[in-house]
């Protein structure tokens, strides 16, 4: 079987210097607070097989148990740096899904499956 070729263009470069920043603000925030934390999915993956990110990946899976969770949004709304913005059913009326997300200011991440919706 041939080995997968993939090239990692310029843009997903920059996308993965803007997770690798969201990455280290979580951390930073749940260091602090006490919060533990994980990574899993294919930012795990990513982290085992790859020393990093999975070269095609573009989004960081980052876990918290129900119990610490509120803490931590709790703790965003006061410590998150202002070139985020916290993403949830609470923040926007529109957003649906049943995970929170951070996102950087002045950026757009359109995902298909989310695109007629006003977030």
């Amino acid at each position: 079987m041939k080995e997968k070729i993939v090239i990692e263009t310029e843009e997903l470069k920059k996308v993965k210097r803007y997770e690798l920043d969201i990455l280290q603000a979580v951390d930073k925030i749940c260091t602090k607070n006490k919060i533990n934390y994980w990574v899993d999915f294919g930012t795990l993956i990513g982290t085992i097989r790859h020393q990093g990110f999975i070269p095609w990946d573009d989004d960081i899976d980052i876990c918290i148990l129900r119990k610490d969770f509120e803490r931590f949004r709790e703790a965003c709304a006061k410590e998150l740096d202002k070139k985020f913005f916290y993403q949830s059913y609470e923040t926007e009326k529109d957003y649906y899904l049943w995970f929170d997300k951070i996102r950087y200011n002045n950026t757009i991440f359109k995902e298909i499956f989310l695109a007629k919706h006003n977030i």
